[in-house]
């Protein structure tokens, strides 16, 4: 069983996951969106990833803005790094140069509810459990600092 979910909306253009994010950030910071940890990916047209990340203060299940940088970086490379094939594969058919990405970690109980919300926003949306054995083999490949 996961012990996180990994959501992700896909934009095809540099802003969409910024303006999202920027509708949300006052909702995360209330605690009205059950959010542990978010990124904004935007991939420029040069082919350089920028990453800009909120974290909820209380989580222990976020990841470091180094973490979501390895992570994103996996996910284009096709290495499964124990990742789900399904997700992967949908990630890199979406996220291209000159699109953007809202990643959010959040608990398996919300998922549902944030899956609803985020259904109205225009957006290619996956998503992918989690867990906690996962999340620490890619923190720990992160720190080694292996290569993608």
């Amino acid at each position: 069983m996961a012990d996180s979910t990994m959501i992700v909306l896909l934009f095809d253009d540099e802003r969409g996951a910024e303006r999202l994010f920027d509708e949300f950030e006052e909702t995360l910071k209330d605690e009205s969106f059950p959010i542990d940890d978010a990124a904004v990916v935007t991939y420029k047209q040069t082919g350089e990833l920028l990453v800009k990340q909120w974290s909820h203060p209380l989580s222990e299940n976020g990841f470091t803005s180094e973490l979501w940088t390895f992570v994103i970086k996996t996910l284009l490379s096709g290495l499964e790094y124990h990742i789900d094939d399904w997700f992967i594969e949908k990630f890199k058919q979406v996220f291209q140069s000159g699109s953007s990405a809202l990643f959010c970690l959040i608990e398996p109980s919300a998922s549902r509810e944030i899956l609803i919300q985020f259904r109205q926003f225009r957006g290619t949306l996956i998503y992918a459990g989690f867990t906690e054995e996962q999340k620490v083999q890619l923190k720990a490949a992160a720190s080694a600092g292996e290569r993608v």
